[in-house]
């Protein structure tokens, strides 16, 4: 018997700099219609995060956190995960009854993506390009999923440092500059190779059928995913992230789960 009830559609706000993708996701629909995804281009938080409230937002998810300082952030939010507060940065907000709610989901989409290519991580060595929040979230995954080596390439010795929280005592840790020697033997030994820094190369003869490669270049063919591919490597890029992103952080804010082939599908598509 219908005894009225409809399902409320939750609107979850979505902010990027990156236009292709906004349009991508405008075109986006649930097919169990639970939730709209609002595109934002303002990219500054600030600008409507103070809205989400007054507006009846379930959410806002912040593709863009990495390319920002974080600051403020906490003044915009009433509290934070552990995962936010260890980052220094927050990527997802959640509408709750006692205000808002910020934590930082980049490393668990990170882990969904090697997750889904089937990825054992047990006894594994990794190699990370670049610093700052990414880094120290994705370290911290590859430690939980049992990598005994991982290698932290930065700008400089002590922002790769900086980049690595503390993890479990089985994960040997080394933090290098770009163009110490040792980070081309890292690389050469590497089973999986993240690289958040675009700018920060792999020399094509470490390369093989052997490697998992992650490259969150802008780019979504970029030339080392190319050479990498030619060779027989395992590879995904920033779309691939985004999908499993958008679909973690959703079902955090909606508390319902949101799987991450339809966003692979329309990121992949046509």
């Amino acid at each position: 018997m219908d005894r009225g009830y409809t399902c409320r559609v939750q609107l979850v706000a979505i902010s990027s700099r990156d236009d292709i993708l906004l349009n991508r996701i405008w075109r986006f629909r649930d097919a169990a219609g639970r939730f709209h995804l609002h595109t934002v281009k303002e990219h500054e938080a600030a600008a409507f995060v103070p809205a989400l409230q007054p507006l009846e937002f379930a959410g806002a998810l912040l593709l863009d956190a990495a390319d920002d300082d974080g600051t403020g952030m906490d003044s915009l939010v009433r509290r934070s995960t552990l995962e936010a507060q260890e980052a220094g940065a927050v990527d997802t907000i959640t509408v709750t009854g006692a205000g808002l709610l910020g934590d930082y989901g980049f490393g668990r989409a990170f882990s969904g993506v090697v997750q889904q290519a089937g990825w054992d991580g047990r006894a594994a060595r990794a190699v990370i390009l670049g610093g700052g929040p990414q880094a120290r979230a994705a370290a911290r995954e590859l430690s939980s999923m049992g990598a005994t080596e991982l290698t932290v390439i930065a700008g400089s010795a002590p922002a790769a440092e900086q980049a690595v929280p503390p993890l479990a005592a089985t994960t040997r840790v080394l933090s290098l500059a770009v163009g110490d020697p040792f980070s081309v033997r890292a690389l050469a030994e590497a089973d999986l190779v993240l690289r958040l820094d675009g700018s920060m190369d792999v020399p094509f003869e470490v390369l093989g059928p052997h490697l998992l490669l992650v490259d969150l270049a802008r780019e979504e063919m970029s030339r080392l995913r190319n050479q990498a591919l030619n060779v027989g490597a395992l590879s995904f890029n920033r779309r691939d992230w985004q999908a499993h992103f958008l679909a973690l952080a959703l079902t955090q804010v909606l508390g319902t789960a949101v799987e991450a082939a339809p966003f692979l599908d329309l990121f992949h598509g046509s």
